[in-house]
């Protein structure tokens, strides 16, 4: 029987975050740390767009996904990440929560702005799942459960 390679993918991926989420962010090595930041991206965004990443707790770390995306090799979508950020006001979304949401009510009140962002992340212009993968097998010493 073959393996379907997506399917493989994924769940390795949900696994893997699902282990790491049961840490506290503090004690994740910066291996570990890179996978729940690609995992956070990818969740929200695939799951209501860059409107629902930023007004959920995974848009805390905003400003630091672009780098755990360009540290997988996933150059492109780290990209669409830093574009949808500078729609903030000062260029990036606030760090705080609530100040994020009160800010993304003003500037997105119709939640369409960033439906072009949406678009361009879900052509996956980088195949992130593959790219997750190799990056946690290169440092399977730095990942737990990996």
């Amino acid at each position: 029987m073959a393996i379907d390679r997506g399917r493989f993918l994924t769940r390795f991926a949900i696994a893997l975050s699902d282990r790491l989420f049961r840490h506290p962010w503090a004690e994740l090595s910066p291996a570990e740390c890179v996978v729940v930041l690609v995992d956070r991206v990818e969740r929200e965004v695939n799951n209501g767009g860059f409107h629902q990443f930023y007004f959920n707790s995974a848009g805390d770390c905003a400003t630091e996904t672009p780098a755990a995306l360009r540290a997988i090799g996933a150059y492109q979508v780290a990209a669409v990440v830093e574009q949808a950020n500078a729609l903030f006001p000062g260029g990036a979304p606030p760090v705080d929560r609530s100040e994020r949401q009160r800010v993304l009510d003003e500037i997105d009140p119709d939640i369409t702005i960033f439906n072009e962002f949406d678009r361009r992340f879900y052509a996956y212009p980088d195949d992130v799942l593959t790219l997750v993968y190799e990056f946690v097998v290169a440092r399977r010493d730095q990942i737990r459960g990996a």
